[in-house]
Parts: C-alpha cells; structure tokens; sequence
C-alpha cells in the first residue's frame, strides 16, 4: 500500500492517519484533540475525524510563523 500524504489523503482522516501524516503517537493526537489544539477534530458517533483541509491549512500556517 501507498504511504498516505496529503495528497492521496481523504476528506476525513482517523486518528491513525493524522497520526502517520504528522509522526505523533495516539497520546499526543488525543491530548491534542482534547485541548482543542488540532483543528479540523469533530467526533462523529464514539470516533474522531479530522478534516484534511483544516489539517493542512493549520500545518501551512505553523510553517510561516
């Protein structure tokens, strides 16, 4: 299988996707997510998405400051 980037990614990631795209563990996604630190996290049913576009735009936006 293909290594996931953003290119090939889905409009909503799991949190083992966001996980492998940024090469953080399941404890710093989740810490995260329940700071409110990664935007684009919403919860739908018992699982966490994220959308890939709000992901990219914050990732763009740490980049330039």
């Amino acid at each position: 299988m293909d290594r996931l980037t953003f290119d090939n990614a889905p409009d909503l990631l799991k949190p083992e996707q966001v996980q492998e795209l940024l090469q953080i563990s399941r404890s710093t996604f989740f810490r995260w997510v329940y700071a409110d630190k990664l935007p684009g996290a919403v919860k739908i049913g018992s699982s966490w998405r994220v959308k890939t576009d709000e992901l990219r735009k914050f990732l763009n936006q740490q980049a330039r400051s």
